[in-house]
């Protein structure tokens, strides 16, 4: 048996539900996301981002919600752009944000 004192995990996409219908953008009630073939894919922010784990370059996410239709959204890392800040320093990385349009059932 080997024992790991830790396991380090690199965030490589946050994903970001939006309400296309909603003229601030903002998700109302629960919403979810998978990620098939993950199995720890996903922490949750309390501002409603999902940060992946460990994600593969190319991947499909099922999202829907509450008042949402579940759907499938093919994801390419390189598609977006590095925007969103890890830390509160400067050399902190940055990580890139896919924001997913979510329809109202």
């Amino acid at each position: 048996m080997i024992k790991l004192d830790h396991i380090t995990h690199k965030v490589k996409i946050a994903i970001l539900p939006i309400d296309e219908s909603a003229s601030d953008k903002r998700i109302s009630g629960n919403v979810y996301i998978k990620v098939p073939g993950l199995r720890r894919n996903q922490v949750q922010h309390s501002i409603g981002y999902f940060f992946l784990l460990d994600a593969p370059q190319k991947f499909k996410v099922v999202a829907g919600g509450e008042y949402y239709r579940e759907e499938s959204f093919d994801i390419d890392i390189d598609d977006y752009q590095p925007v969103l800040t890890t830390g509160s320093k400067p050399e902190n990385p940055k990580i890139r944000v896919a924001e997913i349009k979510l329809k109202r059932k």
